[in-house]
């Protein structure tokens, strides 16, 4: 047991600074390290000055935040490391990151343009791995099965089997033009014990291989597609 977390805590740690490691349950950012170099130095620095500082319990609860959510969301989790779950964490890593900026004198013109040029470098950077992170994202397979539904088969009441807040429902209206009627998501069950009834619809069906058999019985008027792994249609 030990020697799995003491792994985890190791690949983890990696994931912070190399590429190819980190990433995990769709939230990929392309397999990009947690921080570029401009953020890990600033980061640091950061971490250096908020040593010093320690004595502030305002400096305390915030690196404790920081150590609190890496340790149950990354550290103790299952790989590879997800970055998502650090999400907690954000801001206080950019106060951290931020906090040596605060030695700036805003009387002295040179020192100002020093830090103006490090936001300058740290924001460009931050642009160019946004850019990055989001290259795999335009073959996200949301966003295709919903172009897919919006042109295969518009006009329809589209109803997603899986829970109610299942990610898929939220991003259909971002997807123009909505073609739909109506959108609903819920549970399989919902679906499989109240069968809608009079109206043309398509059911987007998450844990296919284990639900087709079922909705194919309840809606026996649907042709099922097997749109992918993850995804199955019946639509009638």
């Amino acid at each position: 047991m030990g020697a799995i977390v003491w792994n985890n805590i190791t690949i983890s740690l990696a994931s912070f600074i190399e590429n190819g490691i980190g990433g995990h349950g769709g939230y990929m950012f392309n397999k990009q390290a947690f921080f570029h170099k401009t953020g890990l130095i600033l980061f640091l620095a950061g971490l250096v000055y908020a040593v010093i500082k320690k004595r502030t319990m305002g400096i305390k609860l915030i690196l404790l935040t920081i150590f609190l959510t890496y340790l149950a969301g990354v550290a103790l989790t299952i790989p590879p490391p997800a970055y998502h779950r650090l999400t907690l964490a954000f801001p206080f890593v950019a106060i951290i990151s931020a906090a040596p900026l605060s030695l700036v004198s805003l009387r002295s013109r040179q020192s100002v343009t020093i830090a103006l040029l490090i936001l300058a470098i740290y924001a460009g950077t931050n642009i160019r791995y946004v850019q990055t992170a989001i290259i795999p994202e335009a073959l996200i397979e949301d966003a295709a099965i919903i172009k897919f539904i919006n042109t295969e088969y518009p006009n329809r009441h589209i109803h997603i089997a899986a829970f109610p807040s299942f990610a898929l429902g939220k991003f259909f209206p971002f997807f123009s033009p909505v073609t739909a009627k109506s959108l609903d998501t819920k549970f399989h069950k919902d679906y499989l014990d109240n069968p809608v009834n009079n109206e043309q619809y398509l059911f987007v069906i998450t844990l296919p291989s284990d639900f087709r058999k079922e909705f194919e019985e309840t809606y026996p008027d649907g042709k099922y597609i097997p749109y992918s792994e993850k995804y199955g249609i019946l639509v009638n």
